[in-house]
């Protein structure tokens, strides 16, 4: 090619790399970003059990002891205790036998971040949902009044530390990224714990802090709802070999015929 074109061409290449746009950079809150986001510490230290109204227990429990009534019968069977679905610990909230729909709600303390404007965040949350042999029940069955959940996120720009108080209430307002609530919606059956991955998108302004927040309502009697963050395991090294030698035989088995 003629050194003129060679030029032309080299100018073109530059000016087509230089419009387009960088992308996005995606924070994922579900590691190691939040301190105790998944209360591995075995409590809710770096969260705030707070308060909306009267409905909401404080504190919210680690691993409490939750047996689901079993979807399988309708003798009232239960399920073992509900276990973490990652590492050791969940947070949740069981009704009592009474006639309050007891709820639980924990914000983040607000972390010192640096992140530019344009930034994407995600965070996988793990749920479960169910109904307790309390007041006679024997099935699974919801009736009426689901049980929810709910995730958000909030961010600061430059200036003082955003505290929130019991009643739900932060120090000042998280003017610089206010996303909407967002609900789980990937509920499995009663007694099974599921994930999902929210994803809020580009703020249009840097941000200096971040939290999140997720609240759990039950909304009828004798029913739990319990939660847990972090991100969906990697299948094991053990696993993965095992997958390949069985597709290094089953490829040898096909050549032979």
């Amino acid at each position: 090619m003629p050194l003129l074109g060679r030029l032309g061409l080299g100018l073109a290449l530059a000016w087509a790399a230089g419009s387009v746009p960088a992308a996005a950079v995606t924070i994922d809150l579900s590691g190691a970003v939040l301190p105790n986001v998944g209360y591995e510490s075995g409590n809710t230290s770096s969260w705030t059990a707070t308060q909306p109204n009267s409905s909401f227990v404080i504190p919210v429990p680690v691993n409490p002891a939750i047996s689901p009534l079993n979807p399988c019968c309708t003798n009232g069977s239960t399920l073992p205790n509900l276990t973490a679905p990652v590492g050791l610990f969940f947070a949740g909230v069981a009704t009592d036998p009474d006639d309050v729909d007891e709820k639980g709600k924990l914000v983040h303390d607000a972390l010192a971040v640096s992140y530019a404007a344009g930034t994407d965040f995600t965070i996988t949350v793990w749920a479960n949902r169910g109904r307790l042999g309390t007041n006679g029940n024997t099935t699974s069955t919801f009736t009426t009044g689901l049980p929810t959940l709910t995730v958000k996120l909030n961010g600061w720009n430059a200036g003082t530390v955003p505290t929130v108080n019991s009643a739900d209430n932060f120090s000042r307002a998280p003017s610089a990224y206010n996303p909407a609530v967002q609900s789980f919606t990937n509920w499995g059956t009663p007694g099974q714990w599921t994930s999902q991955t929210f994803t809020f998108a580009a703020t249009a302004n840097a941000l200096a802090y971040i939290s999140v927040s997720i609240a759990g309502s039950n909304n009828n009697h004798d029913q739990y709802v319990a939660w847990d963050v972090g991100p969906v395991p990697e299948p094991s090294t053990g696993l993965l070999f095992g997958f390949g030698l069985l597709g290094i035989a089953a490829r040898r088995r096909a050549t032979r015929h």
